[in-house]
């Protein structure tokens, strides 16, 4: 595969009204290159005989619906351009360059399809799904989030006339965005690797895919196999409902004993829909927990608090295994086009991706059980998600619908049973719930799940927690027997890039506290060491001053400022610096105030009533040496913001309130 062989390179262009440039680095040489076209400068022939030579891998960010465009562009139409000079080059490439980021704006199709360029193309934007509305994710941002030395946007307008003492400044931001490209590149191997190896399994395309893209490859291709079908078939299958009775949906051993949950089942088998969004959303109130019961899943959660296991009682919690696929293949629900044999397709994927999870569990050196596991689990979560999208070949929402009514409810049963016995359910969420036991009823709860695991047909995964600190269902701390620590919400230390990764040494401080008794301000004021799971394994890291930095984002709608006030001859000035699009900065005693300033003249203050300081740039060995004259006050108070929800003015929860 070429992702492997040596001279990958990780590229960028920059391109301005009268300047464009290409640079890389190779992967493996760290050898750098880079060409430039402007009046002064026109390696246009250079560039091209450069790209072509070899047809080597590039790696880029955003590179399939931008860069490799205008590149595939020059390539494709090297004769016709070889005449001009570089000036009329460089603005003939940047209307081409404008008319590719008005198409991706507009939502049109890019000119060229990823498999017509002539340079293969690895986007790293593109696997981790930063196209996603949801998930929308700049560089910078991730500059940020990486704890990258410079976070810059351009330092020029692209409608700049650019003079030759300018291109150095241009070259020197476009080897920051290459370098800090190939560090995400680094921290994208695992990714980039299982891609790779499940081309080779399954004889799909996917070095480009994201994961929910790769799991519904990895279906088709499967689908199509067993059925005998063509995939360009497949991807016209769909089932439309105009409209959907949910008591089709239901289950006929769905039950409950409560007046509480029948008015929720009969409010289910009531209703007749004609969208799913926003479709089920209500709650139910049962012995002190409010159940809200949505598309995403039912979801619950007691107050606030501190809650230990103990000699006298214990918190357990279950999981149901795979929630989604165990419920259509145990239950026979499928999408009506792909009719009852998806079922046993279904079934297939499911037991082999069992056993290739036993397989790399056994043996972490064997990358192909691995890569087998992680892309048919893809296969298998994805399809639920992907039963609700008109555009996937899985669109039928009366699966949808069925899935996720039953899971609901049969989870609710659950929760319904536990009560009943006594046990005070502390959290319910999608496909699991926990709950405080006497150590002496153990045995009593144990047999009234194995009786609902019997009648529901799923199967439970158990874990035993020392404590849970809880804010709400999707914020917690919870520490479990052997004293792993899973954190969630706003207690994260390690965030998925695409979260917003701002002072970290606030959920650092917290973990300290709540997990091992370190006082909140002296892990704020002091830093020193501090202990976190990272990939299931406790370890220890230093605190810097990075730790501290917040992040800023502005979208097209708004700008960000500093503002200060100087003092001259001629009295108080007002001093306005404006910021970058993503600006990170530090809370300090002596800066600025921080304003966000929308378009239609709305202003928003940043940490309202404290004082920030812009900072995207960090200075080598400066952390080790240099006062930054943080203000402690604001990163101890939005600490005790969290801490003073969980434990009011206690120390600690009752357990039975």
């Amino acid at each position: 595969m070429f992702v492997n062989k040596s001279g990958v390179k990780i590229y960028d262009i920059e391109c301005l009204s009268n300047f464009f440039c290409y640079c890389d680095i190779d992967r493996d040489t760290g050898e750098k290159n880079s060409f430039i076209i402007h009046a002064s400068k026109n390696q246009f022939n250079e560039l091209i005989d450069y790209l072509t030579k070899n047809h080597i891998l590039h790696v880029g960010f955003n590179n399939i619906n931008y860069d490799a465009q205008v590149i595939h562009h020059l390539i494709v139409n090297k004769f016709k351009l070889l005449t001009m000079s570089g000036d009329e080059l460089a603005k003939f490439i940047y209307k081409i360059s404008n008319d590719v980021i008005k198409r991706s704006n507009i939502g049109d199709k890019p000119y060229f399809n990823h498999w017509e360029f002539i340079i293969p193309q690895l986007d790293l934007f593109k696997i981790w799904h930063y196209d996603n509305k949801a998930r929308a994710t700049r560089l910078k941002d991730l500059q940020v989030a990486m704890k990258w030395k410079r976070v810059q946007d351009m330092p020029l307008d692209h409608t700049h006339k650019v003079e030759n003492h300018e291109i150095m400044m241009i070259l020197d931001y476009c080897d920051n965005d290459i370098m800090s490209t190939f560090e995400f590149y680094k921290k994208s191997r695992e990714r980039i690797d299982l891609r790779i190896q499940l081309e080779k399994e399954y004889g799909i395309k996917c070095l480009n895919s994201n994961d929910a893209k790769l799991g519904s490859q990895i279906f088709a291709k499967i689908i199509c196999q067993n059925k005998g079908i063509e995939l360009s078939d497949l991807h016209q299958m769909r089932t439309s409902r105009d409209i959907i009775s949910l008591d089709e949906c239901i289950l006929d051993f769905i039950h409950f004993n409560s007046i509480y949950f029948n008015v929720a089942l009969n409010k289910f088998k009531s209703m007749d829909i004609r969208d799913t969004k926003g479709a089920l959303e209500f709650s139910v109130n049962y012995k002190g927990l409010k159940y809200d019961f949505g598309l995403g899943g039912i979801h619950g959660c007691i107050d606030p608090g501190r809650y230990y296991s103990d000699d006298n009682v214990i918190i357990k919690s279950c999981d149901v295994t795979s929630l989604y696929p165990s419920i259509s293949i145990q239950h026979k629900f499928y999408p009506q086009h792909l009719g009852p044999e998806f079922v046993d397709i279904y079934n297939i994927v499911f037991l082999r991706r069992n056993e290739a999870k036993k397989k790399a569990k056994l043996d972490k050196t064997d990358k192909v059980s691995t890569a087998i596991n992680e892309g048919l689990k893809l296969a298998l979560n994805g399809s639920y998600g992907k039963s609700n999208e008109k555009t996937s070949f899985f669109y039928d929402p009366k699966f949808t619908m069925s899935i996720t009514i039953n899971g609901q409810l049969m989870l609710a049963m659950l929760a319904e049973r536990l009560a009943d016995a006594g046990f005070k359910i502390l959290m319910i969420n999608t496909d699991g719930l926990e709950c405080i036991v006497p150590r002496k009823e153990e045995e009593r709860y144990n047999q009234i799940c194995k009786e609902w695991e019997k009648e529901t047909k799923l199967s439970l995964e158990f874990v035993d927690y020392k404590q849970m600190i809880i804010r709400d269902v999707n914020n917690y701390i919870a520490i479990d027997s052997k004293d792993n620590v899973k954190y969630k919400g706003c207690f994260e230390i390690i965030k998925e890039y695409h979260k917003d990764p701002s002072f970290p040494i606030v959920p650092i401080a917290l973990s300290e506290y709540f997990v091992y008794g370190r006082p909140i301000e002296d892990t704020i004021k002091n830093g020193g060491k501090y202990r976190v799971f990272e990939e299931g394994q406790l370890v220890d890291k230093e605190i810097d001053i990075l730790d501290y930095a917040g992040r800023a984002k502005f979208k097209s709608d708004s700008h960000g400022e500093m503002r200060r006030i100087e003092f001259s001859n001629r009295g108080p000035q007002l001093v306005v610096d404006k910021q970058q699009k993503t600006t990170r900065y530090l809370v300090t005693k002596d800066g600025n105030t921080f304003v966000k300033i929308f378009n239609d003249g709305r202003e928003s203050f940043i940490n309202k009533g404290y004082k920030c300081t812009e900072f995207n740039n960090l200075v080598d060995n400066a952390e080790t040496d240099y006062d930054y004259n943080l203000d402690y006050d604001f990163y101890i108070d939005e600490c005790y913001k969290i801490k003073n929800v969980i434990e009011p003015k206690v120390t600690q929860m009752s357990l039975w309130g």
